[in-house]
């Protein structure tokens, strides 16, 4: 799967990303046509040791126009592990409409040096992004700024099944 390809100091650790992922479906899966993810905190990263399996639930409570999440894991088959918390955040629907676009162009614009994507991976110490997590393309900067083109990894496979794909959200990040 996608996520052996995302090693930090040589263990696959589940990405941030796959934690946002899961929250979007919610509010997909919730009727939202966009949402918002407020007051996210990672409190205790998920890995994986070689052949590991692990459930993963989201728990949505109602509160006041939204809903709290937390998201825990346990193992697939044990029932000895008590479960981890990983995230806690809020979730609730987006504004109507659409807000302010930024401008492609302009944005290009400011976004004058060129930075080839393997310098971006090489200075990443402790993080190993593997094929899956490749959409880099293209990657401009400027001053707090980054322009990129991203095209999806053949190594990634299916995407189906996904609102918006994790290792798609995590490239967004790098």
């Amino acid at each position: 799967t996608y996520l052996a390809d995302h090693r930090v100091f040589d263990e696959v650790v589940v990405p941030g990303a796959c934690y946002l992922s899961m929250l979007l479906s919610a509010g997909d899966l919730l009727g939202y046509e966009s949402c918002r993810i407020e007051d996210v905190f990672f409190l205790a990263p998920m890995t994986l040791k070689e052949g590991e399996e692990r459930t993963v639930q989201a728990v949505l409570t109602p509160d006041d126009g939204g809903y709290t999440c937390q998201l825990v894991s346990m193992p697939a088959k044990a029932e000895t592990e008590e479960m981890v918390s990983h995230v806690t955040a809020r979730i609730a629907a987006g504004a109507a409409g659409r807000s302010a676009e930024t401008s492609l162009a302009a944005a290009k614009g400011r976004c004058q040096t060129a930075v080839e994507p393997e310098e971006l991976f090489a200075s990443l110490q402790g993080i190993e992004f593997g094929p899956a997590f490749r959409w880099i393309e293209e990657l401009r900067a400027g001053q707090r700024e980054v322009v990129a083109r991203l095209r999806a990894p053949a190594a990634l496979g299916d995407t189906d099944g996904y609102w918006f794909h994790p290792t798609l959200l995590d490239a967004c990040f790098q």
